[in-house]
């Protein structure tokens, strides 16, 4: 029998990580994009950049609202 679907609650909102705006790199090597998260308690959404290279992301921006890099 199959499971019952749980109706979506605020907190699992929180869970979500948004990724976006991606860009590569001029020689196609990295790519930035940024990450949104949820702050439910101060009831606002924060966003930090990554940077991915070779098969790992590295967060780039902590604690900040921050945009994506534009390269050279």
């Amino acid at each position: 029998m199959p499971k019952k679907l749980q109706p979506i609650k605020m907190e699992d909102i929180a869970l979500y990580r948004i990724p976006s705006n991606l860009r590569y790199s001029p020689d196609g090597t990295r790519l930035a994009f940024e990450v949104t998260r949820t702050d439910l308690e101060k009831n606002e959404y924060h966003t930090d950049v990554y940077i991915a290279e070779g098969g790992a992301a590295r967060r780039m921006t902590w604690s900040i609202d921050a945009g994506i890099v534009l390269w050279e």
